[in-house]
């Protein structure tokens, strides 16, 4: 089954634009598409996925440089990013300590674990074994 190709871009505040981009890039496999700062002084920065399914992740500075962080925690998950690395990832963030919430869970057909950004956004990570779920 093919899924159609969308363009998504999704904004978050944030409190350090290079804390954040440097856990997006190096830990969640994202690219910097456009970084630049203005002639108003404000920053630009967006981000997107390695693998071309044209989600983008467009970053903000918060007022004040910070995020109610309170709400966000309690809040529902910001993104749920499919991907074939998810035991790669749970391991490598696992290794610094730090972001992940709880443990990796493994299904039959899924594995999948919950985890905080720098600025307390919570993300799914998930991956879906293709060969044993029937898409038709």
């Amino acid at each position: 089954m093919d899924f159609p190709e969308e363009l998504v871009t999704v904004s978050i505040q944030c409190q350090d634009y290079e804390e954040t981009i440097n856990f997006y890039c190096l830990h969640l496999n994202f690219h910097i598409i456009y970084d630049r700062i203005l002639v108003d002084g404000k920053r630009v920065v967006l981000l997107g996925l390695n693998d071309n399914c044209g989600f983008r992740l467009s970053l903000e500075k918060s007022e004040g440089g910070q995020t109610d962080k309170a709400s966000v925690n309690d809040g529902p998950v910001l993104l749920s990013i499919n991907t074939s690395k998810c035991f790669e990832i749970y391991n490598s963030l696992r290794e610094v300590e730090a972001f992940v919430v709880g443990k990796l869970k493994q299904l039959p057909h899924m594995q999948y674990f919950k985890l905080l950004d720098p600025n307390g956004y919570k993300i799914g990570v998930t991956e879906i074994f293709s060969d044993m779920v029937d898409w038709s």
